[in-house]
């Protein structure tokens, strides 16, 4: 009968410790995860975010014009990514 109890004791306490490593390891995992979400996120946004701002400077170039807030308006992308690093 104790080895009955001591069977049953082991078998819990040892699913116990898989349960628990594998919680640490997913753990590890969804960090790992975490961080390499931030670091493609800030690749992404690097990249993204001058060329949004080109796009969106082309297109209201002309009212930027008229509003006179621009003397003249951008003749391509080119000129607009120098006029706008200046």
């Amino acid at each position: 009968m104790l080895l009955f109890y001591n069977g049953i004791i082991y078998l819990y306490l040892g699913n116990s410790i898989n349960v628990i490593n594998l919680m640490i390891i997913e753990r590890k995992n969804s960090y790992m995860k975490g961080i390499a979400n931030l670091l493609g996120a800030g690749a992404a946004m690097t990249l993204a975010n001058p060329v949004e701002l080109v796009r969106i400077r082309m297109q209201t170039s002309t009212e930027l014009v008229e509003q006179g807030a621009l003397k003249r308006s951008y003749s391509g992308v080119l000129d607009c990514l120098h006029r706008v690093q200046c």
